[in-house]
């Protein structure tokens, strides 16, 4: 992925990766191990009954199409791939992607803007206000991940032992007409 400029002097690019980590290791894998099982079926092997991946179909796995966006990306990159993630969420599936694309794969955390002060009159911020200063947790799994009925009864029921503050982020499948309140537990 380097760059020459007007007079072909060619610069080093890196690959810079905004999906997860699991998923690109996913993808890798099947390219260069196809009949193998994925080394850590605790993370992907979920039943989310007929949700497909884009870019992946349910007999073949992965398409070439994405096989081939993926591993020629990696392969461009010079010697390093950025990744937006956390190293204590997925470090294995880094780790594994490093392995499998021979390059240093380095998560990079969150991308997040500097936050805009000029919002003091909505709502959460003004609950945020009445709190004592890092007395509240935010609790995410980002756009890609829904969570089960287990995991959303077993989320609320640990949020409300802990008797601490908190906001969380529920999302649902699109064309899923489940309110919150039907989901959590009574």
């Amino acid at each position: 992925m380097g760059t020459k400029d007007c007079i072909g002097t060619q610069y080093p690019g890196f690959e810079f990766i905004t999906s997860s980590a699991t998923v690109n290791a996913y993808v890798l894998h099947n390219y260069k191990n196809p009949g193998i099982g994925f080394p850590f079926p605790e993370i992907y092997n979920r039943n989310y009954g007929n949700v497909l991946v884009a870019g992946m179909n349910e007999s073949a796995g992965v398409d070439d199409n994405e096989e081939t966006r993926v591993t020629e990306s990696m392969e461009q990159s010079s010697k390093i791939v950025l990744i937006k993630t956390f190293k204590e969420i997925e470090e294995k599936c880094c780790d594994y992607l490093s392995k499998l694309g021979r390059k240093k794969v380095v998560p990079l955390g969150p991308l997040v803007q500097n936050p805009n002060y000029e919002c003091e009159d909505l709502e959460i911020i003004q609950w945020l206000n009445k709190k004592e200063k890092s007395s509240s947790v935010f609790v995410s799994f980002g756009s890609e991940y829904f969570l089960s009925e287990d995991d959303l009864e077993e989320i609320a029921h640990g949020l409300a032992l802990s008797n601490v503050n908190f906001i969380w982020v529920v999302r649902f499948p699109r064309g899923d007409n489940s309110w919150l309140e039907e989901a959590l537990p009574q």
